[in-house]
């Protein structure tokens, strides 16, 4: 694929497969994302990039959603123990 044909992720559109705004990149028609913080799931690694994900693979019926990360404060770490 060609440069142009891939946006970088922002906080208000966030990387599909970390959940993070940023160094990512997703191909303008969502077919696929380039992730340098995660492995699992990719397809192949692109060196000096990241790790090629595809995000919408029709032959296996699934879809790649972003993963939630919480911030835990004090409050929270108390209710966990419950």
């Amino acid at each position: 694929m060609q440069h142009e044909q891939w946006c970088r992720v922002t906080k208000n559109d966030p990387c599909p497969i970390c959940g993070r705004g940023d160094w990512c990149l997703v191909a303008k028609d969502k077919s696929a994302a380039i992730c340098p913080r995660t492995e699992a799931g990719s397809v192949r690694e692109i060196e000096g990039s990241g790790f090629l994900h595809k995000l919408d693979d029709r032959r296996e019926g699934r879809q790649y959603r972003p993963q939630r990360r919480f911030a835990v404060g004090r409050d929270d770490q108390a209710s966990q123990r419950l």
